[in-house]
C-alpha cells in the first residue's frame, strides 16, 4: 500500500504543512530511475527521494543526501527557485502534485511500473522525468481525478460490483478483506467491515510488514507488525529501505541457489564420467598382455610388420596387435609395457579424483541444506565465499572471486558478476592505477583492466573491455554504447550508496559496439 491514494492523502497533508512556502533549491538526478528533490524550508532542507524503478516505485524522505560531484545530472531547471503553494492529492488516484508560485504543477503520479514525476507549465508541452512514457505527453491531470461516494446507499448500489467501484482501495485493500471472510459476511455485516477498514484507511496508524512475498506497508491495524509509524513520511523512509535491502538479498539469493544447484549437477556428471572410465580401466589390462605376448613370440614377428596375430595364452584366442614397423618387436613391447604402467597411474589419478569430485559433491550438498537457513545479506556473502569449486575441471579453489577473467593481448580484464561483487572487484580486487570502466547511466559489471608497471594501456584492450562492460550492461542490446573509463583510484562509494553503486571522477567516456567474450 506504499502506492496507495490513501496513503497519499495523508501523505499531502503532512507535505503541505511542511513545505507550504518552502522553495525548491536542487533537483537532480544520479541514477537512471531516481529524482532527488531539494526544499528550503524555515532554514532546513527537506529532500524527497522518488525511486521510479520498472518493478518498484516508491517515495522516501530521508534526513541528509549528499550529491555526488560527478555524474548527477539537474532536472526541471524551471523548479529551481520557485515556491511551494499548496500540496494536494489528485481524488481516488495515487497520485498528487505541488502547485508551484508560477502557476505550474509538478505531479508525481505513482502508478506502479508507469511511475513518472510530469512538470505541467501554463501553455508548454510538459517536461516528464521518464521520457519514455510518452503517453504521460498527452495527460490531463483533472483526468486523474475520480469521483467516489464511501457512503452506504453508494456501498449497497454497487453491492456486485465493489471492487471496481471502490477501485481506490486498491489489491492489498480488497486482500485484506477477504481475509477477513468478506465474501460469506451478509450485506449488514459487509457493510460495518467495509466501514471499519475505511476509518482506518482514512485515520491511519503506519506499519511495516514482512510475509512470504516480502515486506509491505499497511495502513490497515493488520498484526505482527516489525514497525509502526504515525508519519507517512517516516514510514515510507523505512519502508523504501527494507524493500531495497530485500530485493538485493532476494536476488542475490536466487544467484546463489542457482550456482549450487548447477555444481551439484556438473559435480554429478563428473562423478558418472570419471566412474565410467575407471570401470573400463578395470575391467581387462590389454596393454600388458600386448607386451607379454610380443617378448614370447619375439623370434616369429618379421621386422618391419604393421600388425600382428598372436594366440591369447589361456584360451588361444586371436590375439590382434598393432605395431610400429619403424622399431623392433622389443622395442613395441616396451611401449605396451609403459603404456601398461601408465594405465595404472591413470587409475590412480581417477581414483584420487573421483573420491575428491564425492567429498565436493557432500560439500554442496550440506551448502545446499545451509542456505536455506541465511536470512541476511552479509551471511549470504560469506556462505558465498566458501562454495567449493567443481566441475569438469573440479580443480579446487579456496573461494570464490566476484568476477570473471579474460585475457587481452597479455592485459588481464576482470568482470563483476552481480552488484554486489562489483563493489567486491572495484574496492577488493583492484590496484588504483588499474583502468575502471562501466557502460554510462545505466545498470551492468564494473569492469578492471590490471595495470603493469612501465606498460600503458594499449587502445585495442581498452575497446575489447568496453566492449565487455557494455555487453554486461543493460545496453547490451543497443547498436552502440558508451562507456565511462577513469582509474581505479578515481572511483568511490558513498555512505548509503546501494549494491554496485559508486561515483566517479575524471572520465572519459568512448562509444563502442557491445559484444561478448
Amino acid at each position: 500500500m506504499h502506492n496507495n491514494y490513501f496513503l497519499f492523502k495523508a501523505l499531502c497533508r503532512e507535505l503541505h504543512a511542511e513545505l507550504q512556502g518552502g522553495v525548491i533549491s536542487m533537483c537532480f538526478s544520479q541514477a537512471k530511475d531516481e529524482l532527488v528533490i531539494q526544499v528550503e524550508v524555515n532554514q532546513r532542507a527537506f529532500f524527497i527521494r522518488a525511486l521510479l524503478l520498472p518493478v518498484f516505485s516508491c517515495l522516501s524522505f530521508p534526513k541528509e543526501f549528499q550529491r555526488a560531484r560527478k555524474n548527477s545530472i539537474d532536472l526541471f531547471g524551471e523548479l529551481i527557485g520557485q515556491k511551494i503553494e499548496k500540496v494536494e492529492v489528485i481524488e481516488n488516484d495515487r497520485s498528487f502534485y505541488f502547485r508551484l508560485s508560477s502557476n505550474a504543477q509538478l505531479l508525481f503520479k505513482m502508478h506502479g511500473n508507469r511511475s513518472n514525476i510530469i512538470l505541467f507549465k501554463s501553455g508548454a508541452t510538459p517536461e516528464l522525468f521518464k521520457k519514455q512514457l510518452t503517453a504521460d505527453l498527452q495527460l490531463n491531470p483533472d483526468a486523474l481525478c475520480k469521483k467516489v461516494n464511501y457512503t452506504r446507499a453508494a456501498f449497497e448500489e454497487n453491492l456486485n460490483n465493489l471492487k471496481t467501484y471502490f477501485a481506490p482501495f486498491g489489491k492489498p485493500v480488497w486482500n485484506y478483506l477477504e481475509g477477513q471472510n468478506f465474501d460469506r459476511k451478509d450485506s449488514e455485516e459487509k457493510w460495518q467491515l467495509f466501514h471499519q477498514v475505511l476509518h482506518e484507511l482514512n485515520h491511519p496508524e503506519f506499519r511495516i510488514i514482512k510475509d512470504q512475498e516480502g515486506p509491505r506497508l499497511s495502513l490497515l491495524n493488520e498484526p505482527n507488525a516489525l514497525q509502526t509509524f504515525n508519519r507517512a513520511t517516516d514510514a515510507l523512509t523505512a519502508f523504501h529501505a527494507l524493500w531495497l535491502s530485500h530485493y538485493t538479498f532476494q536476488k542475490e539469493y536466487a544467484q546463489t541457489g542457482h550456482s549450487v544447484s548447477r555444481a551439484i549437477g556438473e559435480t554429478e556428471t563428473l562423478i558418472q564420467k570419471l566412474s565410467t572410465r575407471l570401470n573400463e580401466l578395470n575391467q581387462e589390462d590389454a596393454y600388458r598382455e600386448y607386451a607379454d605376448l610380443l617378448m614370447a613370440h619375439l623370434h616369429t614377428i618379421e621386422a618391419g610388420a604393421k600388425e600382428v596375430v598372436l594366440p591369447n595364452f589361456i584360451t588361444g584366442t586371436p590375439v590382434h596387435i598393432k605395431l610400429n614397423p619403424e622399431l623392433s618387436p622389443q622395442k613395441n613391447a616396451e611401449i605396451y609395457y609403459r603404456k601398461s604402467r601408465n594405465r595404472k597411474i591413470e587409475i590412480e589419478h581417477l581414483q584420487k579424483q573421483l573420491a575428491e569430485a564425492h567429498h565436493n559433491l557432500h560439500e554442496l550438498r550440506l551448502q545446499q541444506a545451509q542456505l536455506k537457513n541465511i536470512k541476511d545479506l552479509k551471511q549470504l556473502m560469506r556462505f558465498r565465499n566458501n562454495l567449493p569449486a567443481t566441475g569438469d575441471n573440479h580443480k579446487p579453489r579456496a573461494q570464490r572471486l566476484p568476477y570473471r577473467e579474460v585475457v587481452v593481448q597479455g592485459f588481464v580484464v576482470r568482470i563483476g558478476r552481480s552488484a554486489v561483487d562489483n563493489d567486491a572487484l572495484t574496492f577488493k580486487h583492484a590496484h588504483k592505477n588499474d583502468l575502471w570502466l562501466h557502460a554510462r547511466d545505466v545498470p551492468g559489471s564494473h569492469v578492471i583492466i590490471r595495470h603493469q608497471p612501465g606498460k600503458p594501456f594499449p587502445k585495442e584492450v581498452i575497446e575489447r573491455a568496453a566492449q565487455l562492460a557494455a555487453w554486461y550492461s543493460k545496453r547490451k542490446t543497443e547498436s552502440l554504447c558508451p562507456v565511462m573509463i577513469t582509474e581505479r583510484k578515481y572511483v568511490r562509494k558513498r555512505k548509503g550508496d546501494e549494491p554496485g553503486q559508486v561515483t566517479v571522477e575524471r572520465e572519459r567516456t568512448i562509444l563502442v559496439e557491445p559484444r561478448a567474450e
